[in-house]
């Protein structure tokens, strides 16, 4: 395993889990805003498509064999529930987030002890 992917992996999923917020505004949020002129992102988990970035980090990680069976069973069945639920054609509900978090974070830890186990 090349320690530096594993460590581009590990930033690149850290980011995606901290720069986005877990609230939930008061209006439906789309990827972007006007305000005063400027084209601002709209960092909220409850949108659709951090779940999707969330979806092709975990693949990514899938993929490069940085996580274990465990996550990817998570993973499996976090797919699962999205397809039952028809999450794509819903509203995004605060458990979707906090099980994708949960996610994130066992990632997060596990790619952290292999780094430190590497060094």
């Amino acid at each position: 395993m090349e320690v530096g992917k594993i460590e581009e992996y590990l930033d690149r999923i850290k980011r995606w889990y901290e720069d986005y917020e877990d609230e939930f505004p008061d209006k439906i949020v789309h990827s972007s805003e006007l305000v005063n002129g400027k084209c601002v992102a709209q960092k909220y988990k409850c949108r659709k498509g951090w779940f999707d970035g969330c979806y092709s980090f975990i693949t990514w990680g899938i993929f490069d064999d940085y996580v274990s069976r465990d996550i990817r069973l998570m993973f499996s069945d976090f797919l699962e529930y999205d397809r039952k639920t028809n999450f794509k054609d819903r509203h995004t509900f605060r458990y979707d987030v906090l099980r994708m978090n949960e996610i994130l974070e066992r990632i997060i830890e596990e790619v952290e002890e292999k780094l430190n186990l590497n060094n």
